[in-house]
C-alpha cells in the first residue's frame, strides 16, 4: 500500500454523494480518493492547486538564475581582438 498524502480521504461513492461538502470539510488541503483502500488520485481544491502552480514558477525562475549565475562565474573575458 502506497503513503497516503493527504489528511483526508473518500471513495467514490461519498465524492459523488457530496463532493461540496467534502471539499469543505477539507478546508483547502488535498483529499485522497481511494478505491479498495488504494490511493488513485488527490483531489486538490483550485486555489491550492493554482498555489502550488505559482510556487513552482517561482521555484523554476530561482533555478534559472541559479543556473545564470554559475554559467557568468565560469565564462572567460575577451576583447573583441581576441575574438
Amino acid at each position: 500500500m502506497r503513503q497516503l498524502l493527504a489528511e483526508h480521504s473518500t471513495n467514490i461513492a461519498e465524492l459523488k454523494s457530496d463532493l461540496l461538502e467534502l471539499l469543505a470539510q477539507a478546508n483547502g488541503s488535498p483529499i485522497a480518493l481511494l478505491d479498495h483502500e488504494e490511493t488513485t488520485a488527490y483531489l486538490v481544491p483550485a486555489k491550492t492547486y493554482e498555489g502550488l502552480l505559482a510556487m513552482l514558477d517561482q521555484c523554476e525562475l530561482k533555478c534559472s538564475e541559479q543556473e545564470r549565475g554559475q554559467a557568468l562565474s565560469q565564462a572567460i573575458e575577451q576583447t573583441s581582438n581576441e575574438l
